[in-house]
């Protein structure tokens, strides 16, 4: 089960990366970036030696376990972290689907509440046009003077 907090953990407590990889014939070392060896394996005795600081000998000790935990827990925690980037994944891919569907839909309204304000300024404008022509005949037949003499 996947803990963060764990793995982060023993991250900063392991040597600070990068680390690097090298290999001669059956033998290979894992070294920090300024050199320091962190772990060797050596093909005559099978035996895995972790180090610590070779800078300082006094936390050498802690820091060799603290290299140790994170190299045995470094493939439990890898495949934890893949799963749940695949996890995360595929819940964003599902979000985006949502997304593209809700601006779909919201496109849609967009289209339809402007069509609807279309049909209510040409219905103002044909109700003001009306009213227009009907003040212009009223003008003409001389009802307005009517409205004024009561």
């Amino acid at each position: 089960m996947l803990n963060v907090s764990d793995i982060y953990e023993r991250l900063k407590a392991a040597t600070p990366g990068p680390w690097t990889y090298e290999s001669k014939g059956h033998d290979c070392t894992i070294s920090a970036e300024n050199g320091d060896p962190m772990l060797k394996y050596k093909s005559w005795d099978d035996f895995i030696t972790v180090y610590g600081s070779v800078d300082n000998p006094s936390t050498g000790r802690a820091v060799a376990a603290a290299n140790a935990r994170f190299i045995a827990h470094a493939r439990d925690d890898v495949a934890d972290l893949l799963i749940e980037v695949r996890r995360l994944s595929d819940e964003n891919r599902h979000l985006y689907a949502e997304v593209m569907q809700l601006q779909s839909r919201g496109t849609s309204i967009t289209h339809a509440i402007e069509r609807e304000r279309a049909a209510v300024v040409a219905w103002l404008r044909k109700g003001w046009d009306e009213s227009r022509r009907y003040a212009a005949d009223a003008i003409e037949r001389g009802e307005h003077r009517r409205e004024e003499q009561r």
